[in-house]
């Protein structure tokens, strides 16, 4: 979900959102390294948490800042010409059929954490809803005979739906994160708001 929150701000022309994003998304990495076994995936939060540390600690000299504003323009430009010659980000829909099946299976993990999953079930339909309606608007946008002012509308709504995709992502990823996997029912306590 978190990758998500990072593919709608590029798109949006922010490839590196801006400090809170930052801080946010580093400690969802830092979260993912300090509990994963060592696999395929930990050198590249590794080297994804390095990245964020030197962005994080850029120096913020007059011509830095100039350089970044600059580039994140050109970025803008590059990411609205996308828009219009109709290239999409291709989201995709989250699927939650453990807690639609088993249910009642899950009623022995205690009530914060049972509480907690069906929280985020919640959260993954209502973002489910929303792809589904920028899919739609997508879809209309390509249909002939098409008005060029329901196109404006189909166009408005689209950009519209991929803002509620990406805060209804942060949410889920928010509460997921707020479950300590590690301990069953308890949750963390973190310093850093997701």
């Amino acid at each position: 979900m978190g990758g998500v929150v990072l593919a709608s701000e590029a798109r949006d022309g922010y490839p590196f959102g801006n400090e809170s994003l930052l801080q946010w998304w580093r400690a969802i990495v830092v979260d993912y390294i300090d509990h994963s076994q060592n696999g395929p995936k930990m050198d590249a939060a590794r080297s994804m948490l390095e990245k964020i540390d030197a962005t994080l600690n850029m120096r913020a000299d007059p011509a830095t800042k100039l350089a970044q504003k600059i580039a994140q323009r050109l970025f803008q430009e590059q990411a609205r010409e996308a828009r219009e010659r109709g290239v999409a980000m291709q989201l995709q829909k989250y699927p939650t059929p453990l807690l639609d099946a088993k249910i009642s299976a899950l009623t022995g993990l205690g009530g914060e954490l049972l509480g907690h999953l069906l929280a985020v079930k919640q959260q993954l339909g209502w973002f489910n809803d929303e792809v589904d309606r920028v899919q739609h608007y997508q879809q209309m946008s390509f249909q002939a005979g098409l008005s060029q002012e329901n196109y404006k509308r189909a166009a408005q709504n689209e950009t519209d739906g991929y803002r509620k995709v990406k805060d209804r992502a942060k949410m889920v990823a928010d509460l997921i994160g707020k479950i300590n996997w590690c301990q069953g029912n308890a949750l963390r306590h973190r310093r850093h708001d997701r």
